[in-house]
């Protein structure tokens, strides 16, 4: 649901879905990675920050997470 709320540009939607998501899969990367972007959309830098800690920690080798840090920076 998360994607689809995503390509409509309904964000609130989106996170909501992510979370629920995110209880049952707690270290899913692909989860996780969408919340971060999805945080950095809606310029919520805390969700960002927690969001990428934890990809981190599931998702070392992910080639975007010295871009999602740029990213989150500039917030």
């Amino acid at each position: 649901m998360a994607s689809v709320y995503q390509a409509l540009g309904k964000w609130p939607e989106a996170i909501r879905s992510l979370k629920k998501a995110l209880k049952i899969e707690p270290a899913n990367p692909k989860y996780l990675d969408t919340m971060l972007e999805i945080s950095i959309i809606i310029k919520d830098k805390v969700l960002a920050l927690d969001a990428y800690q934890k990809l981190i920690k599931t998702n070392p080798e992910n080639k975007k997470i010295a871009e999602f840090k740029k990213q989150i920076d500039e917030l």
